[in-house]
């Protein structure tokens, strides 16, 4: 009876150990299909991160493409503008440096462009406005705001000495991430105190 139920007790063991490997191999193949499920899905999300990277790569040359095609027509429509324009046109960026005239202002002042491009806005200020030039266009710049004034009284100075009286009107434009300012000007007729 011992000798049965020692055999009956290395048949239970054996058949513990015949489910415990079967539970084994069960496991280790949920396992690998788990493994081939998230190597699948880590596949698909790859591939779509690719893809997704591949469009944004063209929607990025897309736009500077577009961005090219913008600046070319800003700047063909800008050269027309200060050519046809019958003010004075000054354009400046935001620390007052002049970047662009036109032939009115030139004409006007008895600079060339060459003269003016690069120069503060001061430069063409008589000497007793420009620190209140100055202080009101920091202002103007600090504010981070669109501008658009119109009509201030202003005086310029020519390259002979003499000023000129005139009213200019003042607008900001963002070109790319740069802030720029245009003034138009045009002639008052009185003579500076």
């Amino acid at each position: 009876m011992l000798c049965e139920l020692f055999l009956g007790s290395i048949g239970f063991f054996v058949l513990i150990f015949i489910i415990l490997s079967i539970l084994n191999r069960l496991q280790i193949s949920l396992h690998n299909k788990k493994i081939k499920a998230l190597e699948d899905l880590t596949t698909k999300l790859l591939s779509d991160l690719i893809e997704a990277n591949r469009i944004n790569k063209i929607q990025a040359e897309y736009l500077v493409v577009l961005q090219g095609d913008i600046d070319n027509l800003y700047k063909v429509h800008l050269q027309s503008f200060l050519k046809n324009e019958e003010n004075g046109i000054i354009i400046s960026n935001n620390q007052g440096i002049i970047l662009q005239v036109n032939k009115q202002i030139c004409r006007w002042l008895g600079y060339t462009p060459e003269e003016l491009i690069g120069h503060t806005l001061q430069f063409i200020m008589p000497l007793r406005f420009r620190e209140q030039h100055a202080s009101v266009f920091a202002e103007t710049v600090k504010s981070h705001k669109a501008v658009q004034r119109d009509n201030l009284p202003l005086y310029m100075l020519n390259k002979d000495g003499h000023e000129t009286a005139c009213f200019v009107s003042l607008v900001s434009f963002a070109q790319g991430t740069k802030m720029n300012y245009i003034g138009s000007i045009s002639l008052r007729n009185e003579i500076p105190s």
